[in-house]
């Protein structure tokens, strides 16, 4: 069931962020809480979130969603 969900957010955020693995994914499916770690930002991803910024790399070390 978490290698569906991971591959699930992974694709939503496809245009955003780089594949995620199983183990950058924390869930809670009963609490409706999701954990990511060490997501790697695409170059697009703020020109593809319509900002006039550009991204040469980056990351995002901790992410809680609720």
């Amino acid at each position: 069931m978490a290698n569906c969900l991971t591959g699930l957010i992974s694709n939503i955020l496809r245009d955003y962020i780089e594949p995620l693995d199983s183990d950058q994914v924390s869930l809670n499916i009963w609490n409706g809480d999701a954990e990511l770690r060490n997501v790697i930002l695409k170059p697009t991803a703020l020109i593809k979130a319509g900002t006039p910024l550009s991204l040469d790399n980056g990351s995002i070390s901790k992410l809680k969603l609720h």
